[in-house]
């Protein structure tokens, strides 16, 4: 992105600022192990499901990744060649706008060349991810990353974010954010042995609901004792309700005692609405930020996700209301200052008639910045046109990269600046904002917003 002008001038005074990145799923373990990234189809396209999606819609089959599997060098390089054949199919996509960035800044190749001369990039950037320049600890720093927050889940092993820190390699501050998606859904499969990780985790014997909310409570409250930044969760949509202990019991025996089978989804639903009203409780029980990311149906691709696991790409945005949704909850808990509570979503149509107003009453609400499909400079400019003029720029939480692609999370909060400078310089021009109040927000953009949504110290 060019900028000129004004625009520059804004982008230059934040472009060198520290990244907070206060939402992503970095594996922890790679921190600790912190060893050079290596393989580059392995470091670079077999993490990153925006790549592997988008080459699997123009025709690459999923088996061709050999995921989980270790790649030697040529199957290394047949993927690498394969993914520079499907490059010019990606331009004018985010992803691409990402990976020239990418090429630029780390490796001194053009998006161009490596379409062009797929084996000589390929040789290029092996070299370079084979050294020590580009272990985890390196990538971070000179990135100037000074708040990473992981993505975990109650059977987590949170002291490797102690060990992280002890080692001293990683100047970054890495945090853990407390996940319990897998609690969710009581009509999956899968259900109840999550429910059997919650009790391994925290040594209580979950029999009953009331068991489980007594882990859930344990759970969190040794997340906090390890300094964890947030709840997050991502049901499929914002229903947050309470249900009676009566009706809770009882579902739950029946689901225990009697299978999915035992229960209607409307019952499985109104169990995952329950659910959010009590992490959204629980959160401001803890004065810990609780952020929810609904709208998205899990895995949309059943065989994809069978033959090759989560997190692969078959994702799919769906429409969310929020206003009903999230009434009861709002009503009892949305002007406690104890309550942080961040709302994301892929479902563009609900940020002026539904977000904005909410931010805009309730002191506890924040909207969460583009997301996912929608974290692109377009993306970021109809998101401030729709919410800006109703709650400003501090009611916001500011950029979330969102990523476990390591070399991506500079260039995706290097975008977010460039996007944040331009429109800044515009509301300049047309006189919504002094140049020196543009100067500040430009700032608190990246320091003190997200760090009051974070509850992040200084």
């Amino acid at each position: 992105m060019q900028l000129a002008g004004l625009a520059r001038e804004i982008y230059d005074s934040v472009k060198d600022l520290p990244i907070i990145s206060p939402h992503g799923h970095v594996d922890p373990i790679l921190l600790l192990e912190d060893l050079p990234l290596g393989e580059p189809s392995t470091a670079l396209i077999r993490p990153d499901h925006y790549i592997t999606r988008l080459m699997h819609t123009h025709g690459f089959d999923y088996r061709g990744f050999k995921f989980g599997s270790t790649l030697d060098p040529e199957e290394g390089r047949s993927i690498f060649l394969e993914f520079a054949r499907f490059l010019p199919m990606l331009a004018g996509t985010t992803v691409a706008y990402w990976l020239d960035d990418q090429f630029k800044e780390n490796f001194l190749l053009s998006f161009e060349e490596v379409i062009a001369s797929p084996s000589q990039a390929y040789d290029k950037i092996s070299v370079a991810l084979l050294s020590s320049e580009f272990t985890p600890s390196a990538i971070l720093n000179r990135a100037n990353v000074a708040v990473l927050a992981t993505t975990d889940s109650y059977s987590s092993d949170i002291t490797l974010h102690r060990k992280i820190a002890e080692m001293g390699r990683v100047k970054a501050s890495v945090k853990p954010a407390f996940r319990p998606e897998g609690l969710f859904d009581i009509g999956s499969a899968q259900w109840l042995i999550e429910v059997e990780r919650l009790s391994a985790a925290v040594d209580i014997e979950i029999n009953t609901f009331s068991d489980l909310k007594a882990a859930l409570w344990k759970s969190i409250e040794y997340f906090v004792e390890n300094g964890a930044i947030s709840i997050d969760i991502s049901p499929r949509t914002f229903e947050a309700r309470l249900l009676s202990e009566f009706i809770l019991e009882d579902i739950f025996f029946r689901r225990v005692n009697g299978g999915v089978e035992q229960l209607s989804s409307g019952e499985s639903e109104a169990f995952m609405a329950n659910m959010t009203y009590l992490l959204i409780e629980l959160a401001c029980d803890f004065s810990l930020p609780i952020t929810l990311h609904p709208g998205i149906i899990r895995n949309h691709h059943l065989e994809t996700l069978e033959s090759y696991g989560q997190d692969k790409g078959g994702d799919i945005p769906r429409h969310v209301l929020v206003t009903d949704a999230l009434s009861e909850v709002l009503n009892r808990f949305g002007r406690s200052q104890s309550l942080k509570l961040t709302l994301f979503t892929v479902d563009e149509t609900i940020y002026s008639r539904e977000l904005a107003p909410l931010a805009g009453f309730y002191p506890s609400t924040y909207i969460g910045y583009p997301w996912w499909f929608i974290d692109s400079p377009q993306g970021l400019y109809r998101f401030f046109d729709a919410v800006v003029p109703q709650v400003g720029f501090y009611k916001l939480s500011g950029f979330i990269d969102d990523t476990r692609a390591l070399l991506s999370i500079p260039t995706r909060h290097k975008m977010a600046r460039l996007s944040e400078a331009s429109y800044l310089a515009k509301m300049v021009e047309v006189g919504y904002l002094t140049r020196e109040r543009a100067f500040t927000i430009a700032l608190d953009l990246v320091t003190k917003i997200p760090r009051r949504c974070f509850s992040i110290d200084e």
